[in-house]
């Protein structure tokens, strides 16, 4: 098919076959954000139109500022999404402990299971996005449900971005 881009929009679904491709590098469709400038190549299944490929043509947060960007510098390992629950937050150690785990793509070799409690630490200047806005951690409560993308430092899980999926209190 070909498509002349005029504005119109197609809904697009992924499964675990299909890459992202940014500056040469493979990503996961987790790291597409809102404002990114894709080409996608898809195969049709029955009315779904699955997609195999996508090239990033444009990186919305590519402020030259890598730790502004969704997709993780080069060097660093893929980044690897958890899903779970707020068990605890201790502002003083910057630490999560989540419960309930869940792992969405997990590109480590380590023994992460699901269901499982993980320690997540942050940088001083991270924020949670709530809804396309970055908020401070400290509003995080027990029982949030929040979604992690991780980057893994020996055994040791390291936050590069952090979502609030479910707010305990809506």
């Amino acid at each position: 098919n070909s498509g002349s881009g005029s504005g119109s929009t197609a809904r697009v679904y992924f499964d675990e076959n299909t890459t992202v491709d940014y500056q040469g590098q493979s990503f996961r469709p987790e790291n597409l954000e809102r404002g990114d400038e894709v080409t996608v190549n898809v195969d049709q299944s029955g009315n779904q139109l699955i997609a195999q490929r996508i090239n990033v043509t444009y990186n919305a947060n590519g402020s030259g500022t890598n730790n502004s960007s969704t997709y993780p510098s080069s060097g660093s390992s893929q980044a690897s999404t958890v899903r779970g629950t707020v068990r605890s937050i201790d502002t003083s150690r910057r630490t999560i402990q989540l419960e309930s785990t869940s792992w969405l793509n997990n590109n480590y070799n380590g023994n992460t299971s699901n269901g499982s409690t993980i320690t997540v630490y942050y940088d001083a200047n991270a924020g949670i996005d709530v809804n396309g806005s970055l908020q401070a951690i400290s509003g995080l409560e027990r029982g949030d449900v929040i979604e992690v993308q991780l980057r893994s430092s020996g055994s040791t899980y390291v936050a590069d971005r952090l979502y609030l999926v479910r707010d305990i209190n809506r």
